[in-house]
Protein backbone atom coordinates (compact mmCIF):
# COMPACT_ATOMS: atom_id res chain seq x y z
CA UNK A 1 0.00 0.00 0.00
CA UNK A 2 2.59 2.48 0.55
CA UNK A 3 4.39 2.25 -2.89
CA UNK A 4 0.22 3.21 -4.19
CA UNK A 5 0.01 5.86 -1.45
CA UNK A 6 3.43 7.05 -0.82
CA UNK A 7 2.40 10.70 0.88
CA UNK A 8 0.53 11.43 3.62
CA UNK A 9 -2.17 13.22 1.99
CA UNK A 10 -2.71 10.09 -0.59
CA UNK A 11 -3.11 7.74 2.22
CA UNK A 12 -5.86 9.98 3.99
CA UNK A 13 -7.94 11.03 1.08
CA UNK A 14 -7.88 7.36 0.62
CA UNK A 15 -9.21 6.44 3.50
CA UNK A 16 -11.97 9.63 3.38
CA UNK A 17 -12.89 8.90 0.03
CA UNK A 18 -13.61 5.05 0.69
CA UNK A 19 -15.13 5.68 3.87
CA UNK A 20 -17.66 8.18 2.85
CA UNK A 21 -18.21 6.40 -0.45
CA UNK A 22 -19.29 3.75 2.06
CA UNK A 23 -21.64 5.52 3.81
CA UNK A 24 -23.15 6.73 0.59
CA UNK A 25 -23.80 3.23 -0.61
CA UNK A 26 -25.22 2.21 3.31
CA UNK A 27 -27.97 5.12 2.70
CA UNK A 28 -29.09 4.25 -0.75
CA UNK A 29 -29.37 0.35 0.15
CA UNK A 30 -31.64 1.71 3.34
CA UNK A 31 -32.99 3.76 1.47
CA UNK A 32 -33.84 0.71 -1.57
CA UNK A 33 -34.51 -0.91 1.92
CA UNK A 34 -37.35 1.07 2.58
CA UNK A 35 -38.58 1.66 -0.68
CA UNK A 36 -39.56 -1.75 -1.11
CA UNK A 37 -41.30 -1.36 2.51
CA UNK A 38 -43.49 1.25 0.76
CA UNK A 39 -42.96 2.65 -3.02
CA UNK A 40 -44.85 5.65 -2.45
CA UNK A 41 -41.11 6.76 -1.20
CA UNK A 42 -40.73 6.47 -5.21
CA UNK A 43 -43.41 9.51 -5.33
CA UNK A 44 -42.10 12.70 -5.80
CA UNK A 45 -44.99 14.31 -5.90
CA UNK A 46 -46.04 12.89 -2.50
CA UNK A 47 -44.74 15.24 0.68
CA UNK A 48 -42.05 14.50 2.49
CA UNK A 49 -44.42 14.39 6.00
CA UNK A 50 -47.08 12.53 4.37
CA UNK A 51 -44.80 9.64 3.38
CA UNK A 52 -43.29 9.69 6.54
CA UNK A 53 -46.44 8.89 7.82
CA UNK A 54 -47.75 6.27 5.57
CA UNK A 55 -44.44 4.32 6.07
CA UNK A 56 -44.99 4.73 9.97
CA UNK A 57 -48.10 3.90 10.36
CA UNK A 58 -47.18 0.63 8.67
CA UNK A 59 -44.10 0.06 9.59
CA UNK A 60 -43.77 1.12 12.54
CA UNK A 61 -41.26 -1.04 14.43
CA UNK A 62 -38.65 0.70 11.96
CA UNK A 63 -39.41 4.90 13.32
CA UNK A 64 -39.66 3.80 16.85
CA UNK A 65 -37.39 5.62 19.25
CA UNK A 66 -36.25 2.79 20.73
CA UNK A 67 -34.25 1.68 17.63
CA UNK A 68 -32.99 5.15 16.66
CA UNK A 69 -32.07 5.27 20.27
CA UNK A 70 -30.48 1.72 19.77
CA UNK A 71 -28.88 2.76 16.28
CA UNK A 72 -27.46 5.91 18.16
CA UNK A 73 -25.87 3.93 21.09
CA UNK A 74 -23.99 1.78 18.58
CA UNK A 75 -22.88 4.57 16.48
CA UNK A 76 -21.34 6.30 19.53
CA UNK A 77 -19.78 3.05 21.01
CA UNK A 78 -18.22 1.88 17.58
CA UNK A 79 -16.72 5.33 17.64
CA UNK A 80 -15.24 5.04 20.98
CA UNK A 81 -13.61 2.14 19.70
CA UNK A 82 -12.34 3.44 16.83
CA UNK A 83 -11.07 6.77 18.46
CA UNK A 84 -9.20 5.04 21.31
CA UNK A 85 -8.00 1.33 19.90
CA UNK A 86 -9.30 0.96 16.39
CA UNK A 87 -6.65 4.01 15.10
CA UNK A 88 -3.83 2.91 16.81
CA UNK A 89 -3.67 -0.94 15.06
CA UNK A 90 -3.09 -1.97 11.87
CA UNK A 91 -4.58 -0.88 8.85
CA UNK A 92 -6.89 -3.69 7.87
CA UNK A 93 -8.05 -3.80 11.39
CA UNK A 94 -8.09 0.32 11.26
CA UNK A 95 -9.92 0.23 8.71
CA UNK A 96 -12.69 -2.70 9.04
CA UNK A 97 -13.50 -0.85 12.28
CA UNK A 98 -13.80 2.33 10.83
CA UNK A 99 -15.54 0.88 8.09
CA UNK A 100 -18.54 -0.23 10.23
CA UNK A 101 -18.76 3.26 11.85
CA UNK A 102 -19.17 4.53 8.53
CA UNK A 103 -21.74 1.89 7.84
CA UNK A 104 -23.68 2.36 11.07
CA UNK A 105 -23.47 6.11 10.54
CA UNK A 106 -24.96 5.55 7.11
CA UNK A 107 -28.13 4.58 8.54
CA UNK A 108 -28.41 7.22 10.61
CA UNK A 109 -28.14 9.67 7.98
CA UNK A 110 -30.58 7.69 5.89
CA UNK A 111 -33.25 8.49 8.87
CA UNK A 112 -32.35 12.33 8.34
CA UNK A 113 -32.04 12.23 4.32
CA UNK A 114 -35.70 9.42 4.46
CA UNK A 115 -37.47 13.12 4.94
CA UNK A 116 -36.49 15.42 2.79
CA UNK A 117 -36.89 15.30 -1.17
CA UNK A 118 -34.78 12.84 -2.79
CA UNK A 119 -33.82 15.53 -5.20
CA UNK A 120 -32.79 18.29 -2.53
CA UNK A 121 -30.95 15.58 -1.00
CA UNK A 122 -28.99 14.61 -3.58
CA UNK A 123 -28.22 18.46 -4.52
CA UNK A 124 -27.10 18.93 -0.56
CA UNK A 125 -24.77 16.27 -0.68
CA UNK A 126 -23.43 17.28 -4.29
CA UNK A 127 -22.62 20.68 -2.68
CA UNK A 128 -21.28 18.60 0.60
CA UNK A 129 -18.83 17.12 -1.92
CA UNK A 130 -17.84 20.66 -3.84
CA UNK A 131 -17.00 21.89 -0.82
CA UNK A 132 -14.64 19.39 1.05
CA UNK A 133 -12.68 19.66 -2.75
CA UNK A 134 -12.19 23.27 -2.39
CA UNK A 135 -11.30 23.24 1.24
CA UNK A 136 -8.89 20.48 -0.04
CA UNK A 137 -7.42 22.62 -2.33
CA UNK A 138 -7.30 25.60 -0.35
CA UNK A 139 -6.40 23.85 2.93
CA UNK A 140 -3.32 21.93 1.00
CA UNK A 141 -2.06 24.00 -1.53
CA UNK A 142 -2.55 28.04 -0.72
CA UNK A 143 0.67 27.66 1.93
CA UNK A 144 -1.41 29.54 4.48
CA UNK A 145 -0.76 28.22 7.92
CA UNK A 146 -4.17 27.96 9.51
CA UNK A 147 -2.68 26.88 12.88
CA UNK A 148 -4.02 30.34 14.32
CA UNK A 149 -7.23 29.33 13.84
CA UNK A 150 -7.67 26.19 16.08
CA UNK A 151 -8.46 27.57 19.51
CA UNK A 152 -11.53 30.02 17.91
CA UNK A 153 -12.95 26.56 16.28
CA UNK A 154 -12.57 24.91 19.67
CA UNK A 155 -14.33 27.57 21.25
CA UNK A 156 -16.71 27.63 18.59
CA UNK A 157 -16.96 23.79 18.97
CA UNK A 158 -18.13 23.61 22.56
CA UNK A 159 -20.40 26.69 22.13
CA UNK A 160 -22.14 24.72 19.33
CA UNK A 161 -22.43 21.52 21.39
CA UNK A 162 -23.08 24.01 24.42
CA UNK A 163 -26.09 25.39 23.07
CA UNK A 164 -27.83 21.76 21.19
CA UNK A 165 -27.47 20.49 24.66
CA UNK A 166 -29.76 23.64 25.84
CA UNK A 167 -32.16 23.57 23.15
CA UNK A 168 -32.56 19.51 23.95
CA UNK A 169 -33.96 20.44 27.00
CA UNK A 170 -36.30 23.41 25.89
CA UNK A 171 -33.89 26.09 26.81
CA UNK A 172 -33.24 28.96 23.83
CA UNK A 173 -36.22 28.22 22.14
CA UNK A 174 -36.25 31.22 20.74
CA UNK A 175 -33.16 30.97 18.33
CA UNK A 176 -34.20 30.67 14.67
CA UNK A 177 -32.49 27.15 13.87
CA UNK A 178 -31.49 28.18 10.21
CA UNK A 179 -29.52 30.79 11.66
CA UNK A 180 -27.78 27.71 13.90
CA UNK A 181 -27.60 25.77 11.04
CA UNK A 182 -25.67 28.52 9.09
CA UNK A 183 -23.37 28.89 12.36
CA UNK A 184 -22.95 25.31 11.82
CA UNK A 185 -21.89 25.42 7.73
CA UNK A 186 -19.25 28.29 8.49
CA UNK A 187 -17.86 26.17 11.50
CA UNK A 188 -17.33 22.62 9.85
CA UNK A 189 -16.48 24.51 6.69
CA UNK A 190 -13.26 26.09 8.51
CA UNK A 191 -12.45 22.98 10.62
CA UNK A 192 -11.94 21.25 6.91
CA UNK A 193 -10.06 23.86 5.82
CA UNK A 194 -8.10 23.93 9.11
CA UNK A 195 -7.76 20.06 9.04
CA UNK A 196 -6.66 19.63 5.19
CA UNK A 197 -4.41 22.67 6.15
CA UNK A 198 -2.93 20.31 9.16
CA UNK A 199 -2.01 17.36 6.74
CA UNK A 200 -0.37 19.43 4.70
CA UNK A 201 1.77 20.50 7.45
CA UNK A 202 2.17 17.47 9.11
CA UNK A 203 3.66 15.46 5.42
CA UNK A 204 6.18 18.40 5.22
CA UNK A 205 7.47 17.64 8.61
CA UNK A 206 7.96 14.01 7.94
CA UNK A 207 4.95 12.50 9.41
CA UNK A 208 3.58 9.55 6.82
CA UNK A 209 2.05 6.45 8.83
CA UNK A 210 -0.81 4.94 8.71
CA UNK A 211 -1.68 5.86 11.98
CA UNK A 212 -1.50 9.66 11.49
CA UNK A 213 -3.55 9.37 7.99
CA UNK A 214 -6.23 7.41 10.09
CA UNK A 215 -6.14 10.14 12.64
CA UNK A 216 -6.93 12.64 10.50
CA UNK A 217 -9.32 10.90 8.05
CA UNK A 218 -11.79 10.34 11.23
CA UNK A 219 -11.55 14.50 11.56
CA UNK A 220 -11.91 15.02 8.15
CA UNK A 221 -14.81 12.46 7.81
CA UNK A 222 -16.42 13.78 10.99
CA UNK A 223 -16.29 17.34 9.67
CA UNK A 224 -17.95 16.25 6.30
CA UNK A 225 -20.84 14.37 8.04
CA UNK A 226 -21.29 17.98 10.33
CA UNK A 227 -21.24 20.03 7.09
CA UNK A 228 -23.96 17.34 5.35
CA UNK A 229 -26.50 17.55 8.27
CA UNK A 230 -25.78 21.46 8.34
CA UNK A 231 -26.77 22.04 5.22
CA UNK A 232 -29.72 19.85 5.13
CA UNK A 233 -31.18 21.38 8.59
CA UNK A 234 -30.38 24.76 6.60
CA UNK A 235 -32.13 23.73 3.17
CA UNK A 236 -35.02 22.57 5.71
CA UNK A 237 -35.60 25.88 7.24
CA UNK A 238 -34.88 28.15 4.64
Amino acid sequence: MDDLLPTLFSKTFFIVSAQLLITWLTTHAVFVFFERIDPKLSDTNQSDSKIVEDVEQRWRWIFTDSTQNLILVVWFATFLILLFWGEYQELPISFSVFSAWSIITGIMLEYVLITFDQGLGRRVIALTAAIILLCAVIGIYSKIDLGFLQPFLFIALNGLVLFSILRLFGAMKSVRQGAVSSFGIGLFTLYLLFDFNSVAKRQAAGQNSWIDAMRMAIKIYLDAINLLLHLLSKHHHS
